[in-house]
């Protein structure tokens, strides 16, 4: 495992600065290109997995300078991993419903899958404009006060029902 290797200097700032050039060096020495399957793909559905790709390098690029901005209190960060969920998740269900679409050939299905490919990608692009947007110093306050009682009123409204 090479990268708990280089994870063990990572002991002082200037250690985990190069630590994180070190891990970036060797992402990209080592990235192989993919290429999308075109010859297996519905021709209009083609575009989505081009652009699930560059986005997908796009979402690497932002967990890494996540990772070196925020470091050990990136576990903190709720609102940033939802965000990064719901991006993976939209891009994984991107590829699934084009590579469905792309294997069954019907008409209904191709223009499912294209509709559905681009609602999805309005939305991850969305969620790559909010990305530095810090939510969770907002909601960390109100999470406190719930857990410490304050919004009790809430709770006997639902369990009433």
């Amino acid at each position: 495992y090479p990268y708990l290797q280089i994870a063990k200097r990572a002991k002082s700032p200037i250690g985990k600065l190069g630590v994180g050039l070190e891990l970036l060096f060797r992402h990209v020495m080592f990235y192989i290109p993919s290429e999308t399957p075109q010859r297996y793909t519905h021709s209009s559905l083609v575009k989505h997995l081009s652009w699930c790709v560059s986005a997908s390098r796009k979402f690497a690029r932002k967990i890494i300078r996540s990772s070196l901005k925020y470091q050990k209190k990136m576990q903190h960060k709720q609102m940033l991993i939802q965000k990064m969920f719901w991006i993976s998740a939209r891009l994984l269900t991107i590829g699934l419903v084009v590579a469905r679409a792309s294997h069954s050939g019907t008409k209904e299905e191709v223009e499912l899958a294209d509709l559905y490919a681009k609602i999805a990608r309005a939305e991850i692009e969305r969620l790559f404009s909010e990305w530095d947007a810090d939510t969770d110093s907002l909601m960390r306050p109100f999470a406190e006060k719930i857990l410490g009682g304050n919004y009790a009123f809430l709770e006997k409204h639902v369990s009433e029902k």
